[in-house]
């Protein structure tokens, strides 16, 4: 009887369903990947019951003129329907371990909807805990940001990449900051605003919060970099991990700098500055090397003396190519960086050598000569590469 009236209703609530499911916004890799199980289910579930009532709204209006009749009948459709749904979302929301990158879909869905989804509930016949929902769902969001900063300020972990290379808990802080971009209005209204002073500057709240990560993410790589024997290993890994940094900061993609940027507009060249600082720390491992290079040009017509400035710094080279084999510098671009400072530092001093050797003739120190400058350059080249 209603068939051809009422083929448009499956449509009318779509917006809502699209909502729920994502389909309807541009699809994030940040939001989504996530490992939440049924909490990812949840928006799903609110989503379809709200279309769903639309629909029946529409058919309603079409089927029950007399207002009156149409609410009540409306009250009590909804009431089992509606009390189920929101308390399996309860259940599931008491149940999540997942931390809180899962809930906030859900929130955020809840939250957009919350003026709907409360009327609903009070009208409703049955008992219906939407309120009490919202309030757990705001309050274990909220303990599992506070959990986070908390475990991030007291990792005591001793472990740390063998090479250098970035550690987990840069790559796990750095993605967490970028889901939470991505939820940047539920995370300020939904969360932050709720537990902050009155008066507060609520466009701030994400940009503190983050400042606060970084800084116990930065403390907590510190305290990590104590762990290598090595100190150019130790300065290595705070270079790995502060380019990590650096150019998650720099990637439009996640968004992350103009949020931090509102609480510290210098961040970037602060991490900039970092990085020149482990590069100029890690280069400490060249001293010897340097040193031995000093007074080339006072050796004169010295041939032994010569002879014992080659052999020697040619031990201190191999012994420190030998030492940092198996370190690591992922990034191409820094580990080109990194090289060129060594090469610099060492061929600035190495070439004049050379030259003093061909004005003798290299016959003369073939025992003790075993690279030229091309090769040496060569070999610095090699630094960092795992597959070299």
């Amino acid at each position: 009887m209603y068939t051809a009236s009422c083929g448009n209703w499956p449509h009318i609530g779509s917006s809502v369903l699209k909502k729920a499911t994502g389909r309807g916004e541009k699809a994030d890799r940040r939001a989504t990947d996530v490992d939440g199980s049924e909490s990812e289910g949840a928006p799903l579930m609110a989503g379809c019951l709200l279309a769903l009532l639309e629909i029946e709204e529409a058919i309603m209006v079409k089927t029950i003129p007399d207002t009156a009749r149409r609410a009540q009948v409306f009250r009590e459709l909804v009431a089992n329907p509606l009390s189920f749904v929101i308390r399996q979302i309860q259940r599931v929301v008491q149940e999540s371990d997942k931390g809180v990158l899962p809930l906030l879909p859900l929130l955020r869905f809840l939250a957009a909807h919350q003026t709907r989804l409360q009327n609903l509930a009070t009208n409703s016949m049955a008992d219906v805990p939407f309120e009490a929902l919202m309030r757990l769902l705001r309050v274990k969001s909220s303990s599992y940001i506070n959990e986070f900063v908390e475990k991030l300020k007291s990792d005591n972990s001793k472990f740390v990449p063998i090479d250098g290379n970035v550690h987990p808990i840069t790559v796990n802080t750095i993605s967490f900051l970028a889901a939470l971009t991505v939820h940047r209005h539920t995370v300020t209204q939904q969360l932050l605003l709720m537990t902050a002073p009155q008066g507060t500057n609520s466009a701030l709240l994400l940009p503190k919060l983050f400042a606060r990560i970084l800084s116990a993410l930065g403390v907590t790589l510190k305290k990590k970099s104590e762990n290598y024997d090595d100190p150019a290993l130790s300065s290595l890994f705070l270079l790995n991990n502060y380019n990590y940094i650096a150019k998650a900061l720099e990637d439009d993609d996640d968004g992350l700098l103009p949020v931090i940027r509102e609480q510290n507009s210098q961040i970037l060249s602060f991490y900039h500055s970092e990085i020149e600082q482990c590069i100029n720390q890690y280069m400490r491992s060249w001293n010897q090397c340097i040193a031995t290079l000093h007074g080339a040009q006072r050796v004169g017509d010295d041939k032994n003396m010569i002879r014992g400035m080659i052999a020697n710094f040619t031990r201190e080279f191999d012994l420190t190519v030998s030492q940092q084999r198996d370190y690591c510098i992922a990034d191409l671009k820094l580990r080109a960086a990194v090289c060129d400072h060594v090469k610099r530092a060492l061929l600035a001093l190495y070439g004049p050598l050379m030259q003093i050797v061909e004005s003798f003739g290299e016959q003369l120190f073939t025992r003790q000569l075993k690279y030229t400058n091309n090769s040496l350059e060569s070999n610095i080249d090699r630094l960092f590469d795992a597959s070299g």
